[in-house]
């Protein structure tokens, strides 16, 4: 543990990996390591944290700061019923924590309740008056609040926060931030108080550089000269400025200063990957041509190809164009390098390589878990059930404690008419085991209602509130089965409602067979 411990202070997270999980080969439940590779997961921004955690909840039940770690990575990566469900397992004593209190009001911001979340960091902010972090967000979200009094309130903290060199870099760019959505007069002299910390970063300089553009100040050539400069000394600075001015109208610009650079620094990773996209920003497949022909990238040569595919693609270059995507996907040999070329493939809308590299990305185990869910995104938009089936079967595999996965697995078997004996035993046991969750009761219902026991299938739909009885994707299934109690009348409206329900394929033939046969 203090080997990996070692490993995640320096930023090494696959090193800290991969002696946690050589932990857990020697003690499965070892606390510490699963709390270690949750760490390392939220570093690295993957859901797998979730998972992670929830192990870590599972093994140490009574830990109320376990329990608080759950919920709020939870919130982060948007899993708004995991993270109440942690919630609610706090014991009151728990309740009087000022994590948790933190939490709840992160919770209310991801469901837009400022007026909720203003109330929590208050309480968090009483219970730990030394923790300035609690005062930040509760101005931020104060400024959130459709409350005047309430902005005004949050103003004057983060004035007061700006004094403060602990926290003065976060409360000055939310009050930038804020300026900027409200065209407050003030944004100039804050933007410019940011960049003038010695703390700031490139990147508060280059915000500063944006809004001085936007409004087209005097002052704007002698700051992009300075900025530009400052670029040139290291090349991550350069890197960003030319994506920053590729994102924002002002690709045909920084093109013109490319061209004044002088190459040792071009050819410097990753600047000449950002140097490509400004090309791409102004549609000019010649000029990507030209550059990705340049030099040798390096170990990102495989990139250099699909930047060339690119090109030859938008020049309508059939032929050339599946050369060198050909090489691209064959020269991506490692899984880093895989993910690389797959987040370009999904920025250019290349729909059909994404999904290719993305089951690619399904093979390896740290990649597995993320590569599955923007898969089924993508086929969740095309409503193609049968690939969702693919998708759903191989989370269920690997995640056999994510009741959600085990659940959309178990509906979709059942609406393919696939493994329905299996799907039928996994929604009973998922709906015994938390008969409260109205998604696992409807799935129940509806396994009971493929096997053509409607009876039964009511009785459980029935348990569930009028509230949820109404929301459409569970009316849908609803309707189902009061129809085929002969429950005409009252299906209809059930039916008509759950056709309001983004549906499948065969969740819409299920619907409009229903219809037919109450008509």
């Amino acid at each position: 543990m203090n080997r990996a411990e070692a490993f995640l202070a320096v930023g090494d997270t696959k090193s800290a990996s991969f002696v946690a999980l050589n932990i857990l080969q020697l003690d499965s439940r070892n606390i510490e390591a699963y709390r270690l590779l949750a760490r390392v997961a939220e570093q690295d921004g993957v859901r797998s944290a979730i998972d992670w955690r929830q192990r870590v909840a599972r093994e140490a039940p009574d830990s109320i700061p376990d329990t608080i770690a759950l919920a709020r990575t939870a919130v982060r990566f948007g899993e708004i019923k995991t993270a109440q469900a942690a919630i609610d397992r706090i014991p009151a004593i728990g309740q009087r924590d000022a994590g948790y209190h933190e939490v709840m009001a992160q919770l209310a911001m991801a469901q837009k309740d400022p007026a909720s979340a203003v109330r929590h960091y208050t309480e968090a902010a009483q219970l730990d008056p030394g923790n300035k972090n609690y005062k930040l967000s509760l101005a931020i979200a104060q400024l959130s609040s459709p409350d005047a009094a309430a902005r005004v309130e949050a103003h004057a903290l983060l004035r007061k926060l700006m004094d403060d060199r602990d926290v003065r870099l976060p409360a000055a760019r939310a009050f930038l931030e804020d300026a900027i959505q409200r065209k407050d007069p003030e944004l100039v002299p804050v933007a410019s108080l940011l960049s003038s910390f010695p703390e700031a970063t490139f990147g508060d300089r280059l915000r500063r550089l944006q809004i001085l553009s936007q409004l087209r100040l005097p002052e704007y050539p002698a700051v992009l000269t300075q900025v530009q400069d400052e670029a040139l000394s290291d090349p991550a600075k350069l890197t960003e400025m030319l994506v920053s001015m590729s994102e924002n109208n002002q690709a045909l610009l920084a093109i013109e200063w490319i061209r004044r650079i002088p190459a040792a620094k071009l050819e410097q990773r990753p600047v000449f990957v950002a140097a490509a996209d400004c090309f791409i920003a102004i549609s000019d497949c010649t000029g990507l041509e030209e550059w990705a022909k340049r030099f040798n990238w390096k170990d990102l040569e495989y990139l250099r190809h699909a930047y060339l595919a690119r090109a030859f693609r938008d020049c309508n270059k059939p032929l050339d164009f599946d050369l060198e995507w050909s090489k691209a996907f064959k020269g991506a040999v490692n899984n880093e390098a895989v993910q690389t070329l797959q987040k370009a493939a999904a920025k250019w809308g290349w729909k059909k390589e994404s999904i290719d590299l993305l089951w690619l990305l399904t093979k390896d185990p740290g990649s597995q878990r993320a590569a599955l869910t923007t898969l089924n995104q993508y086929y969740t938009e095309s409503s193609d059930t049968p690939s969702l089936y693919r998708v759903a079967s191989r989370l269920a595999q690997i995640a056999p404690d994510d009741t959600r996965a085990q659940n959309n697995f178990a509906q979709l078997s059942l609406l393919l008419n696939v493994n329905t004996e299996r799907a039928g035993e996994i929604a009973r046991q998922l709906h015994e085991h938390d008969p409260r969750d109205p998604d696992l009761a409807c799935g129940y219902a509806f396994a009971l209602y493929a096997k053509g026991n409607w009876r039964e299938a009511l009785n459980v739909m029935n348990t569930l509130s009028e509230e949820d009885r109404h929301r459409p994707e569970i009316a849908a299934y609803h309707g189902l089965i009061l129809m085929a109690a002969g429950q005409k009348e009252k299906a209809a409206l059930y039916l008509e409602l759950g056709s309001q329900a983004k549906l499948l394929p065969q969740e819409k033939a299920l619907l409009e067979k229903a219809f037919s046969s109450g008509r």
